[in-house]
């Protein structure tokens, strides 16, 4: 599968298999990956995926962050910006994603989608809840609010909801 041939992908998360899913997907499709951090704890579990996304041949970057600090997601956003120059889809696997949103959207491409991934009905319906405001945030941008369970599902609808081609 070559649909994300050309188009870079930015995934923030704890790192994990759920992730690590989702990112393979990607770049089997051919996107390039920027890959952040949810927490800087979460450098080991994020850089055993970057590793995974060299092995396959795709350009990718790790940025060990704290995805609710508003100053340390803008930098990821302007390294995203400067080694891919710009952002096709962002996949926000976090309980709290308004920093991602915040710092992202202004930047994207008008064609460009944000992909929220909630984890079980808990965190589904938080974000429900908020997505008004986080469509607001987004600015115009496509947001898109996915709820999975299993890694192989998560990977099918995410690559299904972003733009292709």
């Amino acid at each position: 599968m070559t649909g994300f041939a050309g188009k870079s992908v930015a995934i923030v998360g704890p790192g994990g298999e759920r992730v690590r899913a989702v990112a393979v997907v990607f770049a089997e499709s051919g996107a390039d990956l920027a890959l952040g951090t949810q927490a800087r704890t979460d450098e080991f579990a994020m850089a055993s995926i970057a590793n995974e996304v060299w092995v396959l041949g795709n350009e990718q970057f790790l940025r060990v962050m704290d995805c609710d600090d508003d100053a340390e997601v803008e930098g990821f956003a302007e390294a995203t910006w400067g080694e891919f120059h710009g952002c096709d889809v962002l996949v926000a696997m976090v309980p709290n994603p308004e920093s991602l949103v915040r710092g992202f959207a202004p930047r994207m491409r008008p064609d460009g989608v944000i992909v929220l991934v909630a984890a079980g009905d808990e965190e589904t319906g938080a974000l429900a809840a908020r997505q008004g405001r986080l469509a607001a945030l987004a600015g115009g941008i496509r947001l898109e609010v996915a709820a999975m369970a299993l890694p192989g599902e998560e990977a099918a609808v995410l690559v299904a909801a972003a733009p292709q081609g």
